[in-house]
């Protein structure tokens, strides 16, 4: 048989394939939504009374700080949940905005989005981390952690 039948034929169902279940497969899939707003917030160190907060990573400067709105349950061991007192709030984000100056980089904000596309938190960290949000129940979701060492790896690039 002909090489490029055979090639033509592989992407043809690899296609329909991605067109079949595709979206089925994203299905539970949350995402991050680049925002001005949040980014605003955590810069000017306004926290939100209506969103209970994570941290990932070293006490004084996480890889990433989330906000998730009361009505939603964050299933993971590996974030730690924070409550501040006056001032610590600020403290944490001047911590982490301190650590990527050293490091010749920028955070960012984002608004969480459920597998709908809906809000339900905000997101706090630099650019490139790979993560997962995904609904494991109505109700409650996962969010994979960034990667522990991702200052120590931008570290190399400098």
């Amino acid at each position: 048989m002909d090489p490029k039948i055979i090639i033509i034929a592989a992407v043809v169902i690899v296609a329909v394939f991605l067109l079949l279940f595709g979206k089925r497969i994203r299905a539970h899939y949350g995402s991050l939504k680049p925002s001005a707003e949040v980014a605003a917030n955590f810069e000017q160190y306004r926290e939100n009374p209506d969103l209970i907060y994570y941290t990932s990573g070293p006490e004084f400067y996480p890889t990433a700080v989330t906000g998730l709105d009361k009505g939603v349950v964050l299933d993971s061991k590996l974030w730690k949940k924070r409550t501040f007192k006056e001032g610590e709030f600020k403290k944490l984000i001047q911590g982490m905005q301190q650590k990527v100056s050293e490091l010749n980089l920028h955070l960012h904000g984002f608004v969480i989005a459920d597998k709908e596309g809906k809000p339900i938190g905000n997101w706090y960290s630099i650019l490139g981390l790979h993560i997962v949000i995904k609904t494991t129940t109505p109700g409650r979701i996962s969010i994979t952690t960034p990667s522990s060492d991702i200052y120590e790896k931008r570290e190399g690039d400098n």
